[in-house]
């Protein structure tokens, strides 16, 4: 005679079954939420690293350091200062720029020392003692030499934003150390390199930079 399956057999398999099913279902949910948090974290490690290359803005060059910037501020790029606020650039200034990164700055130009020296009004033989002991400027000189740098950061923006295919090939130091020495109408004649000595005529200069950043660029 067979045995007919009693209700509580019956759901107890029932039972069974369910908690079987609800424990795959749970196994799954645990590795695809382990599988979720593991690429979300892999998303955000990328997006780290691409904004630690890229930034806010631009890719920035060579790399400025002033008595200030070795303690809190950090080091500054050409670009960064050109996006700097008064009140960043103040600072610096009064941090005093390093004289080994002004020399740098010189030779990153397709000018001589001497020439760009001169055209600072900053005196050789000081900046060179101050290099060699690895001395800061003092924020006069400072502000003259942040404010050419900031001249070459405000180039490289120019091109950065350039829609033309050239942009990519465009050498920046090469064009900025011709066009300084280049007599421009908008100066009434006057080359920008002979009015680098004063924060009012890098501000001219920066203005003539301005009226050609939507045409050519030599």
């Amino acid at each position: 005679m067979a045995h007919t399956k009693s209700s509580g057999q019956v759901t107890t398999r029932k039972t069974k079954a369910t908690a079987h099913a609800r424990s795959k279902v749970a196994g799954a949910t645990i590795r695809k939420t382990g599988v979720a948090a593991k690429a979300e974290a892999t998303s955000k490690k990328t997006r780290r690293v691409a904004y630690t290359k890229i930034g806010p803005r631009k890719v920035p060059t060579r790399k400025l350091k002033t008595r200030a910037a070795e303690g809190s501020s950090g080091p500054a790029s050409y670009s960064a200062l050109y996006y700097a606020s008064s009140f960043e650039q103040i600072e610096r200034i009064r941090g005093g720029l390093c004289a080994r990164d002004a020399i740098r700055l010189f030779e990153d130009l397709d000018l001589g020392r001497g020439q760009l020296l001169h055209a600072l009004g900053l005196p050789r033989a000081t900046i060179d003692r101050k290099a060699r002991g690895a001395g800061a400027l003092s924020p006069a000189e400072s502000e003259r030499v942040i404010g050419l740098a900031r001249l070459i950061g405000q180039v490289e923006e120019m091109v950065k934003g350039s829609r033309s295919p050239e942009a990519e090939s465009f050498d920046v130091r090469e064009w900025i150390s011709r066009w300084l020495q280049e007599p421009l109408p908008a100066l009434g004649g006057v080359r920008p390199i002979d009015i680098l000595d004063t924060m009012e005529g890098q501000a001219l200069v920066s203005r003539a930079l301005a009226q050609i950043e939507g045409g050519a660029y030599a």
